[in-house]
């Protein structure tokens, strides 16, 4: 997976690291779409590309038309939702961009992509069986994850541990989360860092994690 000097380049970072190569700005849609031309069937898996909102809008899409000859899987972070602007209210998919109002929905089409989704990255479940079925698609395909950017609209209620209900399996560290750590006797959820996104929670088959203010 080929990610973009935007958000997209966190994804290199351990544990996860699924993006492999950062080559630039927007740059990620044209180089997985170049790699996947240039090996075809020696290719191990599908292309696929990570790129931001604001990159996608800046420079990936123009390797859109690329894309769309081919049978790779571009996914689009999409921060904005309820980003407020002069021009743009609080519409999902909707950016302002040199004072216009652009839907990525129907600029993906436009350019020759004719399968776009949404999803919340957030909900777990179902991006995992979003991303399986596009990536089984023996055809070009964009994947929007779209949810609020917490840099942009702050952190939502923080979570904790029950040590009660806490197995220290160890499936909420595997995320990677900056927040969460072993603690002596259970995992302990820095509640300063947590953004409350929730995705300890749900991984956590030990029912022991839940938002701060929960009964």
């Amino acid at each position: 997976m080929a990610g973009d000097l935007d958000c997209a380049w966190l994804g290199t970072l351990a544990p996860l690291s699924p993006v492999a190569r950062v080559p630039g700005r927007g740059a990620s849609v044209a180089v997985e779409a170049g790699t996947e031309a240039t090996l075809g069937a020696r290719r191990a898996g599908r292309a696929v590309a990570l790129v931001g909102d604001q990159a996608f809008l800046h420079s990936g899409a123009g390797g859109l038309p690329v894309v769309a000859a081919l049978e790779g899987t571009l996914v689009v972070a999409d921060a904005s939702m309820g980003r407020r602007t002069p021009d743009v209210g609080a519409e999902p998919g909707v950016h302002a961009e040199g004072g216009r109002r652009v839907d990525l929905g129907a600029l993906v089409r436009a350019m020759g992509v004719e399968a776009v989704r949404v999803v919340d990255p957030l909900d777990l479940a179902a991006t995992a069986a979003a991303l399986r079925e596009e990536l089984a698609r023996r055809a070009p395909s964009v994947l929007v994850a779209r949810s609020p950017c917490v840099q942009l609209h702050g952190p939502r209620a923080p979570h904790r541990v029950s040590p009660a209900r806490c197995n220290r399996c160890g499936a909420c560290l595997r995320l990677g989360c900056p927040a969460a750590s072993d603690g002596p006797e259970a995992v302990v959820i820095d509640p300063a860092v947590c953004a409350g996104c929730g995705l300890c929670a749900q991984v956590c088959r030990a029912r022991a994690i839940e938002p701060v203010g929960l009964a």
